[in-house]
């Protein structure tokens, strides 16, 4: 494997951070004439190899790095955020999950760009792939290269031209990502949601937990940009599919609606099922009925479970799922994100309530 110093790395950065600003200039003489100045933000970090604050919390920690990217992108709109190279390794947290929680924290960043730096291997290639594939930013690399083609390795592109704000489809009604909305009550959105996933995977039906839809905006109805869609759902979660019994599938229901109360991010938005709840019940009472398929669930009948590798990993306390025989594993299955907006690209969505999901009068 042939790999790249540090000044190579920035240079095919900076490079990448040319053509992008070039991206943003308009296309017409007009355009050019009243938009000719454009401000771009790069945010820099590199050698991070910790998620957590130092000095006991008081300096450092990548949610503050996430805060801050935030707060100028507000400012800023056309910031962009970089990384070139060695965040993979080495950290004590890494030793045990190779690299894969550095990944999940950047994407919830929302970071744009990486290259590599010699402790992204330190695991091998086939653990390098892995951790590219379960990323939502862009790898760049101009003389990282597969040996066996000389092409960049595993992907990467030497050079990058996109406008992070293009358009990748259209929606015909608001959508209404609110927190109170998505962790209380039927959504449109999560309807949206758990039907793509259901449908991703052909499943009897589906559960994805409120909790992952992001924005607390209600967007209007017109284009959507690939920012918008990675607002919704900025967590990289992985389609999975499972097999249950319908008495793990309630267990599963009675979670997440143990803590409505409190908005809690646990609260299931369904696909392919219905039920009716009553919130004033005692946690792990509270379901009223449930059906899949117009019949009533049978609690020792199997179903085919969709939902999110967050979810099987007993996230937002939905451990009973781990009891379930897995059909399709999270290296098998499409992101959440992708989904959407390869829904997208077909045409506009239009995402509405149909009484899956009621509260008992």
């Amino acid at each position: 494997m042939r790999r790249m110093n540090r000044p190579s790395m920035l240079a095919v950065l900076c490079g990448s951070l040319v053509l992008f600003l070039v991206s943003l200039v308009p296309a017409s003489p007009r355009a050019a004439m009243v938009g000719r100045a454009v401000r771009l933000t790069i945010l820099q970090v590199n050698d991070v190899y910790e998620i957590v604050p130092v000095e006991k919390g008081k300096r450092g920690g990548l949610a503050r790095v996430a805060t801050l990217r935030d707060r100028i992108s507000t400012e800023s709109p056309h910031t962009i955020f970089v990384l070139p190279g060695d965040f993979l390794s080495p950290s004590t947290l890494s030793s045990m999950f190779q690299g894969s929680q550095m990944v999940a924290v950047l994407n919830a960043a929302r970071l744009d760009l990486a290259t590599f730096g010699n402790h992204e291997f330190d695991f091998g290639t086939q653990i390098t792939r892995r951790r590219m594939a379960e990323s939502r930013f862009t790898w760049i690399s101009a003389n990282v290269l597969d040996p066996a083609t000389g092409l960049p390795f595993d992907g990467a592109v030497p050079f990058l031209l996109r406008e992070l704000d293009a358009v990748v489809g259209a929606t015909s009604v608001p959508l209404d990502t609110r927190s109170d909305m998505v962790r209380t009550q039927e959504s449109a959105v999560g309807n949206l949601i758990a039907d793509l996933t259901r449908a991703a995977m052909q499943a009897d039906v589906a559960l994805v937990n409120g909790g992952i839809i992001r924005g607390n905006t209600v967007l209007p109805a017109g284009p959507l940009r690939r920012r918008d869609i990675l607002a919704i759902l900025p967590f990289a979660n992985k389609v999975v599919k499972l097999e249950v019994t319908g008495e793990v599938l309630r267990e599963a229901l009675e979670n997440g609606l143990s803590q409505v109360e409190r908005t809690a991010g646990r609260f299931p938005q369904i696909s392919g099922l219905r039920y009716v709840f009553d919130p004033d019940r005692p946690a792990g009472s509270r379901l009223v009925t449930v059906s899949v398929a117009g019949q009533a669930l049978d609690p020792r009948a199997n179903y085919s479970l969709a939902t999110f590798d967050f979810i099987l990993g007993g996230g937002d306390g939905y451990t009973m799922l781990g009891t379930g025989k897995i059909l399709v594993t999270a290296e098998s299955g499409p992101m959440d994100s992708e989904l959407l907006i390869e829904r997208l690209k077909a045409r506009p969505i239009a995402p509405a309530l149909d009484g899956r999901v009621t509260r008992a009068p």
